[in-house]
């Protein structure tokens, strides 16, 4: 630390999380952010309504109840001796900020007793709305204890008057009225993603221009605040809506790979306790122990009161689904319990798989030397089909090239980071597996890791959550199926036009498709 920073008061960061809309993830991703980029000794704070999930490092305060509710709880900051910090400086940091550059600006202008960032929208240019933006202040605590007091006197009148067109900039529009003159952070550290990044396109006659170019942050940027939709994972893989891909997002909003990672387990089952019982072994049989099994019963008619009663590890999850919807619709429903739980990869495992138990610590190893994927896979082991084909040495893998047209076969364990499952699910029109789009669509986002681990025993049996369906015919067994036989080469297309093994598989699959009819009107 220089001289100039000797004397000035300790810095704290400072985050606020509660509801739903932000999972604890956006608390460890800004966490860590903050710790790359932050060369300065600081503290880091939560005040949120849900400790559960936050990374070791993290100051974790439960929210207080003071009668200010919504996005006005942001001014307790302003609280006379706030956390007992009297005289130390806070800077309140939004959960949907990307840090791009270093945070250091954070400390400059010490003769400040408040600094923030300016707000960008069209009422603030034209000086009719807030000055500046809640995304990024800093203020040294006690020095501006009226603003709560104020608030607190009067809450419900301060809603009605300044709560904003969306009430969701009331505390801004306070601060712009108690406050009378602003001081701001260096010019062009803190800028919008909306208006900053070229990050908006256009749709124009059928055409998206969105899905032409990527956002951009200005070369001087440290932070990117993403105001409103879209949030920082919508354009972490692709454009959403009319709002380009931002791959800067990929490289900066990550929590460290270095922490503790958790992984969460998706076990669907169907009519299967007694196998269940050896899956969940494997996971209790772990050398890392930093997991959680979300295991969905698929509205079995097998009697699993046995299972809930052995395992009372809170480690697993049990929920029950009252229709049976088959094992995509059960796998969704996993991975919609998991997201916002603070998981950092998710994995698949069928009632009647087993991990090999170095499964997750083999696989931590190899994550941390290749942080810049997001998709791992490794090999199964025990009954194998006869076109199976092996990872023989880690390598980086196309699904569409390597796997549906390529030499790899057979069933492999599969390790998502969690922000690359956003927006993406398993197709539920299929009762049995089907997962062709849905690894598609991953592969479109990341490429895939592949290393050779025997990290799953496969075992392949009629009915239950495997087949879905039992009986010796082995192809479609419905008009849906037949059609996704040549649908998955069609979308193949529509997403890479100039794979012509996809031209050969979907002609073949259609050649095939009287015969396949003719099958199924005979079951």
């Amino acid at each position: 630390m220089n001289s100039s920073k000797k004397n000035t008061p300790k810095l704290n960061i400072l985050c606020y999380r509660w509801g739903t809309k932000y999972g604890v993830e956006y608390v460890n991703t800004l966490f860590a952010m903050v710790r790359r980029h932050l060369s300065i000794e600081h503290t880091f704070h939560c005040i949120t309504d849900c400790t559960e999930g936050l990374q070791d490092g993290i100051v974790a305060h439960l929210l207080p109840v003071t009668g200010v509710t919504g996005i006005w709880q942001k001014l307790m900051t302003f609280q006379d001796n706030f956390l007992g910090l009297q005289g130390q400086w806070v800077v309140s940091l939004d959960l949907d900020i990307v840090v791009v550059g270093s945070l250091d600006f954070l400390v400059e202008q010490p003769e400040h007793d408040f600094l923030i960032a300016r707000n960008w929208s069209k009422d603030a240019k034209a000086g009719t709305g807030a000055r500046g933006s809640g995304s990024v202040y800093r203020l040294k605590v006690g020095s501006h204890a009226f603003i709560w007091e104020k608030l607190i006197k009067n809450f419900d009148g301060a809603v009605n008057r300044y709560h904003g067109k969306n009430r969701d900039v009331g505390e801004q529009n306070w601060l712009n009225a108690h406050i009378e003159k602003f001081h701001y952070f260096s010019e062009g550290k803190v800028v919008s993603f909306k208006r900053h990044c070229h990050a908006k396109g256009h749709k124009f006659l059928g055409i998206n221009t969105a899905k032409i170019g990527k956002a951009v942050p200005p070369v001087e940027a440290a932070v990117v605040s993403f105001h409103g939709d879209p949030l920082p994972p919508d354009v972490m893989y692709s454009h959403y809506g009319v709002w380009r891909h931002a791959p800067f997002v990929k490289q900066n909003w990550r929590p460290s790979r270095n922490e503790l990672l958790h992984f969460g387990i998706v076990i669907p089952t169907y009519n299967r306790p007694d196998d269940l019982r050896e899956a969940l072994e494997s996971l209790l049989a772990q050398s890392y122990p930093h997991w959680v099994a979300v295991i969905v019963n698929d509205a079995s008619t097998a009697d699993y009161s046995g299972i809930e009663k052995s395992y009372t590890d809170d480690r697993f999850i049990f929920i029950s689904k009252d229709h049976n919807g088959g094992i995509n619709a059960a796998r969704n429903v996993g991975i919609d319990y998991l997201t916002g739980r603070g998981i950092d990869f998710v994995s698949f495992l069928d009632d009647d798989d087993i991990f090999a138990p170095d499964f997750l610590e083999n696989s931590i190893s190899v994550i941390r030397q290749h942080p810049e994927y997001d998709w791992f896979m490794s090999n199964n082991y025990g009954e194998r089909k006869t076109s199976q084909r092996d990872i023989e040495s880690i390598k980086v893998i196309d699904w569409i090239d390597d796997y549906i047209y390529g030499k790899l076969r057979g069933d492999k364990a599969h390790l998502f980071a969690m922000p690359l499952l956003s927006g993406i699910r398993l197709d539920e029109r299929f009762r049995a597996s089907n997962r062709w789009r849905f690894f598609i669509d991953l592969n479109e986002r990341t490429p895939i890791l592949a290393y050779p681990n025997a990290s799953i025993r496969k075992r392949y049996q009629d009915g239950g959550i495997t087949k879905g369906v039992k009986g010796k015919y082995k192809g479609p067994k419905t008009m849906l199926e037949i059609r996704s036989r040549f649908e998955k080469h069609a979308y193949v297309i529509s997403r890479r036009p100039f794979t012509f093994s996809a031209y050969k598989y979907l002609l073949l699959e259609l050649l095939k498709t009287p015969k396949r009819l003719v099958m199924l009107f005979m079951q």
